[in-house]
């Protein structure tokens, strides 16, 4: 028989918790480096070293101190460290190497295809426009990839990467990490730990997934560890090693079904979620593939949600119901 989780008030699900009244997306940008900023102490905030190295164009190859720096490239290709301190550096124009080494650093590529190193410190890398490489290396660092096609390295640490526009690829690393592909088609992978991978967007003002926002298929696989992944419509998902949570729901009532490549009964499990205020009692159907062994087709309500590719037939007792809980939206964030 199914099993129906209340979403009322705090449950924990696989090493994640599902609450009430908020947003399953993480932070946008401009929250994103709120947040960075307010983490930085206040000698990287107030104490800063400005250098501005504005240039005609020539590439520069520039250099911070020990202390707290600003450097601002010009419009060549620059290649620019920050060595010690709290370091802000923005590269400008051109395809820019961007290194913060030690400290918090907040590294931005502006324009151009720029490769972006945090290495020590908990980092924020900021891609914005063209096609940039970003790695975190070392600590809990936070990646954005802005508009291009990014890729995207956590390293070391509980990373947060998020793709945000383009088609990306995001690479978690180990920790406990948190990735979001955003709109293109994303491939996602989670690494060493227990992860957080979302191939979702959601609605600006509500919070709750949409169905429509990013039809792009992604490629979502957790690695190792006891992963939680969030698929929309058409994505492709391999959970890996572990007990994993492949969540599922509404969002893909109106699209391309999922794809679920390697379901382990007995570890992992499908959680479907769905608005039981508007909609009581959902009936699911799994329907074994005539054609293909293993592959279970799962119906909500008449209209397809999932392909199931298991070792043993898909039953009920792999499936948990999960309520919107009073049409409210959900967050999910990780569990330490």
């Amino acid at each position: 028989m199914l099993f129906l989780a209340s979403m009322l008030g705090l449950i924990a699900v696989g090493g994640v918790a599902l609450s009430a009244g908020f947003s399953a997306e993480p932070d946008e940008s401009d929250e994103a480096e709120d947040q960075m900023d307010e983490a930085l102490p206040d000698s990287a905030t107030n104490k800063t070293t400005p250098m501005d190295f504005a240039t005609d164009g020539a590439d520069q190859i520039l250099s911070g101190t020990d202390t707290n720096d600003q450097i601002l490239g010009g419009t060549g290709n620059d290649q620019i460290n920050g060595y010690g301190g709290d370091d802000v550096i923005s590269g400008g124009d051109g395809n820019d190497d961007l290194h913060g080494s030690e400290g918090q650093d907040k590294l931005s590529g502006s324009a151009g295809d720029d490769p972006l190193h945090g290495e020590d410190g908990a980092d924020m890398l900021s891609g914005d426009t063209g096609d940039d490489m970003m790695f975190g290396h070392n600590d809990d660092d936070l990646l954005l990839g802005g508009d291009g096609d990014d890729e995207m390295y956590g390293g070391d640490g509980d990373d947060t990467l998020q793709g945000e526009d383009g088609n990306d690829a995001l690479h978690g690393g180990l920790g406990d990490d948190v990735l979001t592909g955003g709109a293109g088609q994303d491939v996602l992978f989670g690494g060493a730990g227990d992860d957080l991978i979302s191939g979702i967007e959601t609605e600006d003002e509500l919070g709750v997934p949409d169905a429509h926002a990013d039809a792009n298929q992604d490629f979502l696989n957790g690695g190792t560890g006891d992963d939680t992944i969030l698929a929309g419509e058409g994505d492709v998902v391999t959970s890996g090693d572990g007990e994993d949570d492949i969540v599922l729901g509404d969002w893909i009532a109106d699209g391309e079904a999922a794809e679920l490549m390697d379901f382990e009964n007995g570890k992992d499990q499908l959680l479907m979620v769905y608005d039981l205020e508007d909609n009581p009692d959902p009936e699911i159907d799994i329907v074994a593939d005539t054609q293909t062994p293993g592959l279970s087709h799962v119906f909500v309500d008449g209209k397809e949600i999932a392909m199931v590719h298991s070792v043993s037939p898909l039953t009920e007792d792999d499936i948990v119901l999960m309520d919107h809980a009073d049409g409210a939206s959900f967050s999910l964030s990780m569990v330490s």
